[in-house]
Order: C-alpha cells, then sequence, then structure tokens
C-alpha cells in the first residue's frame, strides 16, 4: 500500500507559502533541512526581489510534484537512500548494500518471499478515559494491555494499568508518588519491567502481576535529561532475563543503550552513537532477541533507525531524515519494524519498514499514532498504540442557563452533530467511541447510550429525527458523495434513499414527514432540494443563487430557512415550492443554529457565543444566555421544543487514547 501523497488532502493548487517556516510544516522537515534541500536538490522555492531584498515562496503543487518526483527516484535505491539521498551519495550508497552486514543479510533472510497484505483490517479504541493514556504494551498472548494514565484532574503522574483486548474495566497496577511510564512485559507474560521517574531521577523497577509486588532493580545517574517523555529509558534484555538501560555515554556524552547482566554485574556498552548526535532514545529487540533496532536522535531534532547484531559494533543505518519516532516495535516474527513517524507529513502514524528500506503505512488507524506494540493472536496480528486527538465532546446546558453547561458522555472521542429528540429525552449524534463514526442515541441523563448503525463509510453524520421521533434521517459516503439513509428506531430497520442524480446532506423532515430536505451540489453549486419520502418523485429545487448548505423547515411547512457557506452569516428563507430567497435574521453561521417552534436560535459568532432567540412572529430577537468559553464550537447546536435545553459540540483539550488495529497476516 503507497503513503499518502504529501499536501494532497491540505493544500489546493495555487496557494502560496510565505516563508521557510510554512515551507518546512507542510513538508514536515525543519528549516535547515529545507533550506539544505533548495541549494542541493533544486528544491522548488521562488524568490520575489524588492529594493532592500527578497521574500521567499513556494507553491504547494509544485512541492508535491517534486517530492513525488524525488521519492519515485529513490523507491527502488538501496537502503542507504531511502527517503531520498543526495544524487552524488548514491555511488556511495550502492557500495554500501554490495557490502552488506551481517545484522542486514540476516535479517533479510528471514523474509517471506511476499510481503504480507493487510486483509480484514479492524480498528478498536481499547481506552478513552479523560486524561492521557500512553505508551502501551501488549501481553506476550495478546490478551492484555499495559500502560501508563495520567488522569486530568488533580495532581496525579502517570501510574501503570492494565486492561483486558476484549474489553472491561481497567485495573490500576500502581500508586506512587513519581510518574510511571513504559511497561514492558517478561516473556512469560507474568512481570511488568517500567520506568518510575522522580525528577531528574530514573528507577528501574519490576512489578509482578500474581503478587501485586513491585521491586526496585537500579537507579540510573542523575541527569537532567531523564524528564523527557520521549525516551524508553530502560527495557528488557535480548535474553529476557537481562536488562538494557539508556544513559550517557561517559560523562555528558550522548546517550547510548548499556547492557545490565542477570543478576549484577559490570554494565556493557551496546551502542556507539557520535559525539555530534544526542544519542539513542528508544530500542526494541526481536522476539529472539537476535536483533536490535535503535532510535538514534540527532542534534536537529530528527531521528533515524539503526539495526545491529547485539554485542556487535557493526550497525546499518536504515532511514535517513525520518522526522522524529515516536515508538518501535519488531513484527512478532521479526519480519520487518513498526514504527511511529511523520515521514512525509507533519502527522505521526504507524509504518511498516522493511529490510530493503521500503514502507507502508498501516491502515484503520483513529487518528495521529504513536508508541506502538504487537502481538500474534491466532492468524492475526494485533497492534495497540497511542491515539492522539483533539476531542469533541457534547455540552447540555439547561433553561435558566446561569448555571455552567455539563459534558455529556465526557471522553476523547469526537461526538458531535447532536440532534434532540421531539420530546427532548433523547439525543441522537455522531460518535467515533466504535472506531469509525456511527450514530447513536442517549438519554440526557448519560443512560441507555446505543449504536444504531454499523455502516462501512468515511462520513456518517448528521442525524435528524422525525417529527413523531420514531425515525431517523441521516447521511453517509464519501466527501460530497453521500447519501440518506433512515432508520426505523423501532426494529432497527434500514433504508437507503435511492439518488441517481447527485449527493444529499445535512437532510432534515418536513412538518408531516411526507419530504426530506437536503443540500446538494448536482448542479455544481450548493442549494437545497426537497424529494418525496414516498412514491419515489424526482427531487425539486427550492434555491438557485448558491451556498446553501443547511434547512429546517418552517414550523407550518410553508417555507424552508437555511444557511449559506461562510464567510455569510445568517439565516435565510425560501417557499417550500421555491422562488426568491430573503434574509431573515444576520450573525447565524451553519451547524450552530435551529428553528424550535415559532423561533430561529443560533449561537452568534460576534461575540461568540451569545445564544439569541429570534421570534418568527413578533420579529424580533433576545438573548437567552453565553457560552461559557465558546471557543471551538463545532456543528451539532440543538434546542428542545420547550426551549429548555440546548446542547451543543466543543472541541476539548488534547487526549491520548489507547487503540488497536489488528488485521490476518
Amino acid at each position: 500500500m503507497d503513503p499518502p501523497e504529501l499536501g494532497s488532502a491540505r493544500d489546493a493548487a495555487g496557494r502560496r507559502l510565505v516563508s521557510w517556516k510554512e515551507i518546512a510544516a507542510y513538508l514536515g522537515r525543519s528549516v535547515t533541512t529545507v533550506r539544505r534541500w533548495e541549494q542541493s536538490e533544486s528544491l522548488p522555492v521562488h524568490r520575489h526581489r524588492h529594493a532592500d531584498g527578497f521574500t521567499i515562496y513556494a507553491h504547494p503543487h509544485e512541492l508535491d510534484a517534486w517530492l513525488a518526483a524525488r521519492v519515485g527516484d529513490v523507491a527502488a535505491g538501496p537502503v542507504a537512500s531511502v527517503n531520498g539521498a543526495r544524487p552524488w551519495r548514491r555511488g556511495v550508497a550502492a557500495a554500501l548494500v554490495i557490502t552488506v552486514t551481517a545484522s542486514m543479510w540476516w535479517w533479510m533472510r528471514r523474509v517471506r518471499a511476499s510481503e504480507p497484505e493487510f486483509a480484514d483490517v479492524r480498528s478498536t479504541l481499547l481506552a478513552s478515559e479523560e486524561g492521557r493514556e500512553v505508551r502501551p504494551s501488549l501481553s506476550p498472548d495478546g490478551t492484555l494491555v499495559a500502560y501508563a494514565w495520567k488522569h486530568a484532574k488533580g495532581n496525579g503522574s502517570y501510574q501503570l494499568y492494565l486492561r483486558p483486548v476484549t474489553g472491561g474495566p481497567a485495573r490500576r497496577l500502581t500508586m506512587s508518588a513519581g510518574r510511571d511510564d513504559f511497561p514492558g512485559w517478561s516473556r512469560d507474560g507474568k512481570r511488568l519491567l517500567f520506568t518510575r521517574h522522580w525528577g531528574t531521577r530514573v528507577e528501574v523497577m519490576v512489578y509482578e502481576l500474581e503478587s501485586g509486588r513491585e521491586t526496585r532493580l537500579l537507579e540510573l545517574p542523575d541527569s537532567e535529561r531523564a524528564e523527557s517523555l520521549e525516551t524508553r529509558w530502560a527495557g528488557w534484555g535480548p535474553d529476557g532475563r537481562s536488562l538494557v538501560v539508556i544513559k550517557p555515554a561517559g560523562g555528558d556524552g550522548p546517550l547510548a543503550l548499556h547492557l545490565v547482566p542477570d543478576g549484577g554485574g559490570e554494565w556493557k556498552q551496546l551502542t556507539f552513537p557520535g559525539s555530534a548526535e544526542n544519542g539513542d532514545r528508544d530500542f526494541a529487540f526481536s522476539h529472539d532477541g537476535r536483533q536490535l533496532a535503535v532510535v538514534r536522535e540527532r542534534r536537529g531534532l530528527e531521528s533515524d533507525i539503526y539495526l545491529m547484531r547485539p554485542g556487535e559494533r557493526r550497525e546499518t543505518r536504515l532511514t535517513r531524515e525520518l522526522g522524529m519516532v515516536h515508538g518501535l516495535a519488531f513484527s512478532p516474527d521479526g519480519s520487518y519494524l513498526l514504527l511511529a513517524a511523520p515521514r512525509r507529513s507533519a502527522v505521526h502514524t504507524l509504518w511498516r519498514l522493511w529490510p530493503d528500506g521500503r514502507f507502508d503505512v498501516v491502515p484503520g488507524l483513529l487518528g495521529e499514532s504513536s508508541w506502538p506494540s504487537a502481538a500474534t493472536v491466532g492468524k492475526r496480528l494485533q497492534v495497540v498504540y497511542t491515539r492522539s486527538s483533539l476531542p469533541v465532546n457534547l455540552h447540555v446546558w439547561r433553561s435558566p442557563f446561569s448555571e455552567r453547561p455539563r459534558s455529556l458522555l465526557p471522553s476523547g472521542l469526537t461526538e458531535a452533530s447532536a440532534a434532540l429528540s421531539p420530546n427532548g429525552g433523547k439525543l441522537a449524534f455522531r460518535s467515533n467511541r466504535s472506531g469509525q463514526s456511527q450514530i447513536w442515541t442517549v438519554n440526557l441523563d448519560g443512560s441507555d447510550l446505543r449504536k444504531l448503525t454499523d455502516i462501512d463509510a468515511v462520513n456518517v453524520d448528521s442525524p435528524r429525527w422525525s417529527p413523531d421521533g420514531k425515525r431517523l434521517v441521516f447521511t453517509a459516503g464519501r466527501d460530497d458523495q453521500r447519501n440518506a439513509y433512515v432508520i426505523e428506531l423501532g426494529n432497527g430497520a434500514l433504508h437507503e434513499l435511492a439518488d441517481p442524480g447527485g449527493s444529499r446532506m445535512r437532510p432534515s423532515w418536513s412538518p408531516d414527514g411526507r419530504w426530506l430536505y437536503f443540500t446538494s451540489r448536482r448542479t455544481g453549486r450548493s442549494e437545497i432540494w426537497k424529494v418525496p419520502l414516498e412514491g419515489g418523485g424526482a427531487p425539486v429545487q427550492l434555491t438557485h443563487s448558491g451556498g446553501a448548505v443547511e434547512s429546517y423547515p418552517s414550523p407550518d411547512g410553508a417555507a424552508v430557512f437555511f444557511t449559506k457557506e461562510r464567510p455569510a452569516l445568517g439565516v435565510y428563507e425560501v417557499s417550500a415550492n421555491g422562488g426568491a430567497e430573503r434574509l431573515v435574521v444576520e450573525g447565524a453561521r451553519e451547524g450552530l443554529w435551529a428553528v424550535v417552534g415559532p423561533a430561529i436560535w443560533f449561537v452568534r459568532v460576534d461575540p461568540l457565543g451569545l445564544i439569541e432567540r429570534f421570534s418568527l412572529d413578533t420579529k424580533k430577537g433576545e438573548s437567552v444566555g453565553r457560552i461559557p468559553d465558546a471557543r471551538g464550537l463545532r456543528t451539532g447546536f440543538t434546542v428542545s421544543a420547550d426551549g429548555g435545553t440546548v446542547v451543543w459540540s466543543q472541541s476539548m483539550e488534547e487526549v491520548e487514547d489507547i487503540a488497536l488495529v489488528e488485521w490476518t497476516r
């Protein structure tokens, strides 16, 4: 599987990047690297001269084309030229391949003739409570995952927890005042090695699963670098009994791996980074202990992977300019490496790295990914990892809107596009708590949480209740090519509404339940349409000026209210049969408004967070309240029929969760 093309989903052709910093961020590299590429490898950077100097800029589409040609030129080359070695180095790289080291040859000899494909990929969130759940480790049999968790509230630090992969509550293992981190399983699955941090001091600990007893094995030399969250300071050695620790190689030199023999004895240095490097930050042994992979960080805060045989000083550099690596693991059979790196983007994701330097991205990931750990269970390979996300949670506010809103189902998930049922007792919304986004319902007190759909689509979104509260309409599909579905809440029956003429987005019901209003770009512009739910009639276009994105019918069904694409602000009106359009109220925007009874409710953009109610009878507006700290508001503003409850979605602080991706080998 090919990795995603750089920038293809983020920047339109013609946009300018107007500084070295912007260009570097787009390419996922440092400013120093980008400047070097411009000088030595013809990176397409333009200069606009002025009387007193010049400014630089670059076009994303030109950078994409340059990168595609550059990657294509080296994709079939030797390991030493992976990620684009300079042209003058290619002859040297070829010579290196001819004289490949013993460790590389031994690894390549074990790889199957044809690499396994990803089959039947499944993704699951294993742990998604408030706070940060990080650096997971799978037990050898793949049934348990150990990880570090720091709660969002209080002054506590990271502690170790244990959770079954098949589901169930988390079990807390440690209760220290220090920071417990980087758990690693013994080969028999009975012990966990981990590090305990006290500021600049690190203790290497072991936890006995059966007895719950923990023992301090050793203490590393005091160093300010010990406070790093990105360094695996200790782990099991190649024989599964000895220890490997990271400490400076003499005085304040670069960090290097040292072997601590089982039972004590003199420490033996295993890796020898250069003096110009920060040193080794992470490492992984193959299951049989015959291979050692190391993450080595350079001064430019970029890192690469090195491979060696334990006890031998010869090493092979597998990557170049990979970016900061956050996590490394061998596949259970030792045939490839799993690693987390930004590579050709600004986002960390999981990759398989093969002995010949080829990469393929792991599919089915649930967000930015780091710190992988793998195990084989039957014919399936399981990989747990840390998923970083900016959660979007539901907030409930009740009249008289003087108390602070409360968070409903707080988590590290994305839950948005809320819609209150006609009686105000239930909420329909989209959530990714099962992996992909699906439609869920829940009571306003958080009880009776139910998943309604199981559709394999990128976008499952925009639920709206039928007037009688017995059905939901929603959309599912990819990008703008979505169709509408109706689900019967009584029996779960799902009906797809055939629509050969184009896509449907953000649907809503007519008051009598006979018509469906929706947004479509079938004419090339975004307009409001309606279609009968029974009888198979053709869609009818209602608006013709373009930019319409979301609609609600008037209470009597005679008109349709709608909003337009930003930067246009306001609610507009058109007859339910089409015709002239007029502005009704200013200041509203898509996703943050609703029609409830004889009034339009909306969140005013300026001042941000002010909730207003505009009467359709008197044509006057009044302030209802103001959302505290309204930054990060998302689509899905909804109001109960009596006006006593308001629900919306809002971005929260970044969280880190534990996720699982698995596939058939």
